[in-house]
């Protein structure tokens, strides 16, 4: 492998969207990503419509510059195998829940013995220390408890979920950051840590902007999220084009330079060129 991270070894133990996302990332850079598969496949293998039975294209997206084992982590010698490669890893990654770790015997504490410079990163939900610890969550559930549906009423009328995994990928890519600063405390230090990245907490502070100027401005707020931020339509039109523009409360009608502006779009209008350049 070539790339920044060459000649580290990443443990993955993720599933799904949200971890493998994560771990792809770190593939891209050229760690050695180990990704641990039950004997049926990662679920995300059959997600969607494939030409190859398990072969997704959510699934190979992930999946791309990862080798693969696979483990019934159920088993004692599944857990025996997964402690053999965590002694050699850099860093072991995982989205299952604390309390079932702890039960495979694989929490953090049975893989340092093994291993006491590893990098162990956790992804769930909810943060240990919050009162939703332990519950299991997934993209559409935090775009929720985040009230992302309600900033996006200011843009569509009504309360709307993100219509893609978009939380997953936001709090993957929060989780390869926060692997890569533990990767280059080792390196600096020589000594690993345990690192828990929450889905809930990370998408909180990722909107809490938008929702402290809705409390605190509401016609920042407004200008930001509104109906008229959708996808972007050149009309040709310089009359609405510049009502558009009036109505986000970011020109002033009587402003000599909007009228230059307005008119030379009358002039393209009837040239047939369209909108401003």
């Amino acid at each position: 492998m070539t790339g920044a991270l060459a000649g580290l070894r990443i443990l993955d133990l993720t599933t799904v969207q949200m971890g493998p996302w994560c771990t792809r990332i770190v593939a891209d850079l050229g760690a050695e990503v180990i990704k641990v598969e039950a004997p049926e496949g990662d679920s995300s293998r059959y997600s969607s419509n494939a030409r190859n039975r398990g072969m997704s294209g959510g699934f190979q997206h992930n999946a791309r510059g990862k080798r693969s084992i696979a483990l019934d982590l159920k088993k004692p010698e599944a857990r025996d195998a997964i402690l053999r490669l965590s002694a050699g890893a850099d860093a072991f990654v995982s989205n299952i829940r604390p309390a079932a770790l702890e039960r495979l015997g694989l929490g953090y504490e049975a893989v340092r013995k093994t291993n006491a410079s590893i990098v162990y990163l956790g992804m769930v939900g909810y943060g240990s220390g919050g009162r939703y610890a332990g519950r299991p969550a997934y993209d559409d559930l935090i775009q929720a408890a985040s009230a992302i549906p309600m900033l996006l009423q200011r843009s569509t009328g009504e309360p709307r979920f993100i219509p893609m995994a978009a939380i997953d990928r936001i709090v993957g890519t929060a989780a390869a950051n926060a692997l890569l600063a533990g990767l280059l405390a080792k390196a600096r230090t020589g000594v690993g840590q345990k690192i828990e990245v929450p889905m809930f907490e990370t998408m909180v502070q990722f909107v809490l902007s938008e929702h402290m100027q809705g409390a605190s401005k509401r016609q920042v707020l407004t200008r930001m999220l509104n109906n008229l931020r959708g996808i972007y339509q050149r009309l040709g039109d310089g009359e609405r084009e510049l009502a558009v523009l009036e109505k986000l409360g970011i020109l002033n009608p009587k402003d000599e330079r909007v009228a230059e502006a307005l008119e030379q779009l009358r002039k393209r209008a009837t040239s047939g060129e369209g909108g401003l350049n």
